[in-house]
């Protein structure tokens, strides 16, 4: 299995993965826009019991969250896996593992529900999903608050090594 290390360099080299751009407040503001949007998706699909997709878009809501995160360091990925493994590579020291871990399981269960059927999926599950995503996005949104510019900057240099 690759360490985290080597899918982090692998990233680097792909057109879609890791890239450094300009930081910018309004993208990462629009992100976490996007993350609150998508719950508010994931709370329509509930109410009307289309629960495959309260799984999809409470990925989501996690995923721009994550997404903002970079975008706050400059930082930009269109491959869902190495944002996620950027993000703990990168902020590991400030992102809880229980987050990183959430983040990859939702991401499993989004793709089991969005390409593949299922039967049944239990209205328990989808409600503490749901608000499991919630609690992710007000994590990361403090987190992000948290992060100077003098770390952006740090960040952006020990990148620019790689």
């Amino acid at each position: 299995m690759k360490s985290l290390h080597e899918k982090f360099k692998w990233c680097l080299r792909q057109k879609k993965g890791i890239k450094l751009v300009d930081p910018s407040e309004a993208l990462y503001l629009d992100y976490l826009d996007k993350a609150k949007k998508s719950i508010i998706s994931a709370e329509a699909n509930l109410k009307e019991g289309v629960f495959e997709w309260v799984i999809v878009a409470a990925y989501y809501a996690r995923y721009f969250a994550f997404y903002a995160l970079l975008q706050k360091a400059g930082i930009n990925c269109e491959i869902h896996d190495c944002t996620i493994n950027a993000v703990g590579l990168i902020f590991g020291n400030i992102i809880p593992d229980k987050l990183l871990r959430e983040i990859k399981h939702s991401k499993d269960r989004r793709e089991d529900s969005q390409y593949f059927i299922q039967k049944s999926i239990p209205k328990d599950y989808v409600i503490q999903d749901l608000k499991n995503a919630r609690v992710f996005l007000t994590e990361i949104r403090s987190i992000i608050e948290d992060i100077g510019e003098d770390e952006v900057a740090l960040i952006r240099n020990n990148l620019k090594k790689l």
